[in-house]
């Protein structure tokens, strides 16, 4: 059992306790940093229509669709067409937002000098127009960027800035962001119990304004903060808040992170069945947004969890399954992987026979 323990341990879909992008432009909503999956719902609340116009949000939609994809180089040349558009039509308010879009993908991208480049002009535009909603989701951007270059001290303090301004002018929804992007902050930090605090405050005021898309981020932070100091139901049950309101608003992404959060804690507790059902779920999500970068991970998984619990010939495969998604993407690095395990394994089945 103690091997089997090991083994689980290391094949965990342990999912990031991820801080927000914030976008000030009614209609939208706010989004998780590393993925932007809820891009797929944009609907930019614009007076007038027209061509350009119309180009530009379905370009502003596609570059989401491609960055789910895990294209994030095409995500951010579409981006920037989108870009184009809006400043030809004269509208700040959508560059900056297009700008959040961008200074995140290249932030998830390791690229932090484009990131922090892109982030301060949006920041800049924000201040420039007195657009003081514009400025506390700018510095929450600000902040999830220094967080992703692992700066949690200066993050926190762009985050505390963001809360001070928004709790000023009276900024429901602009204190519960600035809030639970703290308690990301007070996490990263190891602080769980204050981050929990801070999450249950945020949550209280999200839901006093209706702000769905923000509470399910709170929820999945919440949740993850209570499964590292072990608060398991509490985390089990959070986590379930999280994905019925992640699936009745379609947002793929935090789908994953409460399916993820709900595997870790199968995984840690010592109950696979549990676990491989909620994969089971991830690879149906997986397929069902058309991301084989996560039906490959998904798949991974899978078979690295039928492995520790002695199915060699599922394991396999599954295996099998996941080098044909690889190759697919193009995966040089998950192809090599899955190849050795495939190698290891036929060996172990030929022994048995």
């Amino acid at each position: 059992m103690k091997g089997l323990s090991l083994l689980m341990a290391t094949i965990a879909l342990v999912p990031l306790v991820l801080p927000e992008i914030a976008l000030s432009r009614p209609g939208l909503q706010t989004i998780p940093a590393p993925s932007l999956n809820q891009q797929l719902n944009i609907k930019v609340n614009n007076g007038t229509r027209g061509f350009d116009r119309e180009e530009a949000d379905r370009l502003l939609r596609l570059g989401g669709q491609q960055q789910l994809q895990g294209d994030y180089e095409a995500a951010i040349a579409t981006w920037f067409k989108a870009m184009d558009l809006y400043r030809r039509l004269g509208d700040v308010e959508a560059m900056g937002i297009t700008y959040d879009y961008i200074g995140i993908a290249y932030a998830t991208m390791g690229r932090t000098y484009e990131a922090e480049d892109t982030l301060r002009r949006r920041l800049a535009i924000a201040r420039d127009n007195r657009d003081t909603k514009g400025e506390i989701f700018a510095l929450n951007n600000m902040g999830t960027m220094l967080l992703r270059r692992g700066n949690v001290p200066e993050a926190q303090k762009t985050f505390t800035t963001a809360y001070v301004l928004a709790t000023q002018v009276n900024s429901p929804q602009g204190t519960g962001l600035s809030l639970s992007n703290l308690a990301v902050a007070s996490a990263g930090q190891g602080d769980y119990v204050r981050a929990i605090q801070q999450y249950q405050t945020a949550l209280a005021l999200r839901r006093e304004i209706d702000d769905k898309a923000g509470q399910v981020n709170t929820l999945n932070g919440l949740a993850a903060a209570y499964r590292m100091i072990g608060r398991y139901p509490d985390a089990i049950s959070t986590y379930r808040m999280a994905l019925d309101m992640a699936r009745q608003s379609e947002d793929g992404l935090n789908q994953f992170r409460a399916i993820d959060g709900l595997i870790a804690i199968y995984q840690t507790t010592q109950k696979p069945d549990q676990a491989f059902l909620w994969l089971d779920q991830r690879l149906t999500l997986s397929r069902a947004v058309n991301s084989p970068r996560q039906e490959l991970e998904t798949l991974k998984t899978l078979a690295s969890l039928y492995r520790a619990t002695g199915n060699l010939p599922v394991a396999r495969s599954t295996y099998q399954q996941a080098l044909v998604v690889a190759r697919t993407v193009q995966d040089t690095e998950a192809q090599n992987t899955i190849l050795s395990q495939l190698n290891q394994i036929n060996l172990l089945l030929g022994l048995r026979q």
